[in-house]
């Protein structure tokens, strides 16, 4: 599978603007069980592909 560039990816905050939901609403979708929001761990950072996040929204 092929991921994009770090540049590319959206930082927490972003996606939280993209989705129009809270930081707490973000995390608890990424750590639910039966359809997680898919996301990346750089180091300490969160990211989130937004090709990904599109296909999250998309399927739910």
């Amino acid at each position: 599978m092929k991921t994009a560039p770090a540049a590319h990816l959206l930082t927490v905050s972003q996606a939280c603007d993209f989705l129009q939901v809270s930081k707490a609403t973000l995390y608890r979708r990424m750590a639910d069980k039966k359809n997680p929001l898919p996301y990346h761990k750089i180091g300490k950072c969160t990211r989130i592909d937004p090709i990904q996040l599109q296909k999250w929204v998309a399927k739910k």
